[in-house]
């Protein structure tokens, strides 16, 4: 199937929703977002197409399901992208076609001794659907290059309001308008004040670095005051690779997310 940018815009924005309503899903609707998903993944040709490139999952899905069923075990979502790819599709859709409730063993690992059904089923977005969709936005994304579109482009025309993981991510307010135009001090003030929003967040996020993470954040908001460009510009990198040291967070990967928006 060829594509033409309207197509990869439309495709990538509809990608957006569909991912965001299963990553901020309440632990109830869960099985119906999944299914969603899944649905939307086998419905489009392009993304079917990577997935399938990926090949045969690394697993046996039965026996897998029933080995992770016991409550000691979390999924094996693969050693490299290809078997992340489908390994983790093929757990999606048997969710999906197997009506598994919430309620079974299946999550019981990913709470991190929770025994809170909404932070279990949360964790499991976190660590493997999330997977997923990074994998299949990297795809789109080099797509969009091969269409020609530069880098900056890619992040104010492609990623809106992408995996929005508690953060509104990229809206019309946070991103940069122009990718000619000098630095966008206002928008990148409005990216801060959503990440600002989850500071209460922040420790679980970082961990260790939560108040390196608070303190750049302030000299950031300091900079974007004053219009220090090369300031402004040394931070936002500094704050994006602590939000990437943050793995398996859903604050880290929103505002991972919002900075990648204004670089």
């Amino acid at each position: 199937m060829n594509l033409d940018l309207k197509d990869l815009k439309k495709l990538i924005y509809d990608f957006n929703r569909v991912s965001e309503r299963l990553m901020h899903t309440d632990f109830v609707d869960f099985l119906s977002n999944v299914s969603r998903f899944v649905t939307f993944i086998e419905n489009n040709e392009v993304i079917m197409d990577f997935i399938g490139s990926a090949g045969q999952p690394t697993f046996d899905i039965d026996n897998e399901i029933s080995e992770v069923s016991h409550g000691n075990a979390i999924f094996d979502i693969g050693y490299d992208d290809n078997s992340e790819v489908a390994n983790i599709f093929c757990i999606l859709k048997y969710i999906s076609e197997h009506n598994i409730s919430y309620r079974t063993m299946l999550f019981y690992e990913y709470g991190h001794g929770s025994k809170k059904y909404q932070e279990m089923i949360d964790g499991f977005n976190s660590r493997v659907t999330m997977v997923l969709i990074s994998h299949i936005e990297s795809y789109l994304t080099g797509i969009g290059y091969d269409l020609g579109v530069d880098q900056r482009n890619i992040n104010n025309a492609f990623y809106g309001p992408i995996n929005n993981f508690g953060i509104q991510q990229g809206n019309n307010n946070t991103m940069m308008n122009n990718v000619d135009s000098s630095m966008d001090f206002e928008a990148i003030m409005s990216v801060i004040e959503e990440i600002q929003k989850n500071q209460s967040s922040f420790d679980s996020a970082f961990g260790d670095a939560a108040e390196r993470f608070t303190s750049q954040l302030n000299e950031l908001t300091e900079a974007v005051k004053a219009k220090d460009s090369s300031k402004t510009e040394a931070l936002l990198k500094s704050l994006k690779t602590i939000a990437e040291g943050a793995a398996g967070s859903l604050i880290a990967s929103g505002v991972l997310a919002l900075l990648t928006n204004i670089m």
